[in-house]
């Protein structure tokens, strides 16, 4: 790689990383070419030059969250921890995003958007990775008996989706976050 296509990446991931801080920050129909270049320390062209456009960035710098997400939450749930400390984590993972991206619900509704389809599949397809592997989480917790038999395998799906979508402003104190993930682990029993 020559001097020029160096420059050219550094300035592409500096892109994507000042993108990415902003969809997590910003909602996303408020992010401006010019609030990417200025958090890049970019120009705006340079950004139309690498990218083509300010949807393209922006969903360039989403895909990469959802694969860095989406990994995050295979190697939790796919490790060799007790049941239990999985699935602490992956409750904590999802609620320090939550705490941490205070848009994180503009972000959802932007990617399940009408108008995003292309973007849309994409974070559900990889998502789709992590089924079999929450699936043996739920397998692990029902020999484990920390889930109930009650609970079915869609049942579980849809608590855990349920429960990461709990409001940034119940999670804010660190020891009540502890006291509702602990709550809610012991829900499923």
């Amino acid at each position: 790689m020559n001097g020029y296509e160096q420059r050219t990446l550094r300035k592409k991931l500096d892109i994507i990383n000042a993108t990415k801080y902003l969809v997590c920050n910003y909602p996303v129909r408020n992010i401006s070419i010019e609030m990417i270049a200025k958090e890049a320390k970019v120009s705006p062209v340079t950004i139309y030059n690498i990218f083509g456009s300010k949807k393209l960035a922006i969903n360039e710098a989403i895909r990469i969250l959802a694969d860095e997400d989406r990994d995050d939450i295979l190697s939790i749930i796919s490790s060799s921890l007790p049941i239990k400390e999985r699935l602490y984590q992956y409750f904590n993972h999802s609620f320090n995003h939550t705490i941490e991206r205070p848009q994180q619900r503009a972000l959802f509704e932007y990617i399940f958007s009408s108008e995003n389809i292309d973007l849309q599949n994409y974070v559900v397809s990889g998502y789709g990775i992590t089924l079999p592997f929450l699936t043996k989480l739920y397998e692990d917790g029902r020999k484990e008996n920390l889930i109930q038999e009650g609970i079915s395998v869609e049942l579980f799906f849809k608590m855990l989706d349920m429960y990461t979508r709990i409001e940034r402003s119940f999670l804010l104190i660190p020891e009540e976050k502890d006291i509702i993930i602990n709550s809610i682990i012991n829900s499923f029993h």
